[in-house]
């Protein structure tokens, strides 16, 4: 996908697209049927049930990629971001699951803290000039009962963390509506 020209105004921010998609209790569907016409391009990455899609709206049309839920992902902005720096840092990533064989919530934490490869202004946690630069990191770990969503305020040092509860899910619903 590539970077989009930034309009002046949108019809809705697309926060508030994700949380609309996000309260849906079929959040596929939901991306699938929501009118996206003026809002601003993004990607979305979505687990239902055991799955994971990549929903991604480029300005003009919506494509859904279901991804490998076992296999370990890093998204990069494509406006922060050249593909150079996107691949280099899918190259850290990649290194990073490599190196650390089984990886927790504490390695990805790490990660997102220390990974590059000294270029403060494309590395994971990233400062340009300090007029751009990663102000936060989220992480959500989910467990077979719980999901732990972890922010972390990286300007102001706070942080927070809110535990959800949930029924396991099983592989495959066959759901007749």
């Amino acid at each position: 996908f590539i970077s989009h020209a930034v309009a002046s105004s949108y019809r809705k921010s697309r926060g508030l697209i994700f949380l609309d998609i996000f309260d849906h209790p079929q959040p596929i569907a939901a991306f699938e049927q929501i009118h996206l016409n003026k809002i601003e391009p993004f990607t979305l990455v979505i687990r239902q049930h055991n799955f994971l899609f990549e929903a991604v709206w480029d300005g003009n049309e919506k494509t859904l990629t279901e991804c490998d839920v076992k296999q370990p992902r890093i998204w990069s902005s494509v406006t922060l971001y050249s593909n150079d720096v996107i691949a280099r840092r899918r190259e850290w990533f990649e290194s990073f699951i490599k190196n650390n064989g089984t990886v927790d919530a504490n390695h990805i934490l790490n990660f997102h803290h220390f990974a590059g490869d000294g270029d403060r202004t494309n590395d994971v946690l990233m400062n340009r000039n300090d007029e751009l630069f990663t102000v936060s990191i989220s992480l959500l770990h989910r467990t077979v009962n719980d999901s732990a969503f972890h922010y972390f305020d990286l300007q102001n040092g706070g942080a927070s963390k809110q535990l959800f509860t949930h029924q396991p899910q099983p592989a495959f619903t066959n759901e007749v509506e």
